[in-house]
């Protein structure tokens, strides 16, 4: 999740190098191509997860009008 800081409205992308560096060293040293496959299968779950937090900041301009179609839009992405 820490690699999603780096997209905007956040836009920390030190962090998005440091945990690009951190998932390729875990993915190196791990026993097995399985093991490689869950660590990156949770590091890639983290960072879409996170990174959808963008999509419901359109909907946020004019809350009173757009607002109930945020969940839909988050859901649905």
């Amino acid at each position: 999740m820490t690699a999603a800081l780096g997209l905007a409205p956040f836009g920390l992308w030190p962090l998005t190098v440091l945990a690009l560096a951190l998932a390729f060293g875990v993915w190196s040293a791990a026993g097995s191509g399985r093991a490689a496959a869950r660590s990156g299968w949770w590091f890639g779950l983290g960072w879409f997860g996170l990174g959808l937090c963008w999509i419901v900041q359109p909907f946020l301009v004019d809350p009173s009008r757009h607002g109930w179609m945020a969940p839909f839009g988050l859901v649905i992405m």
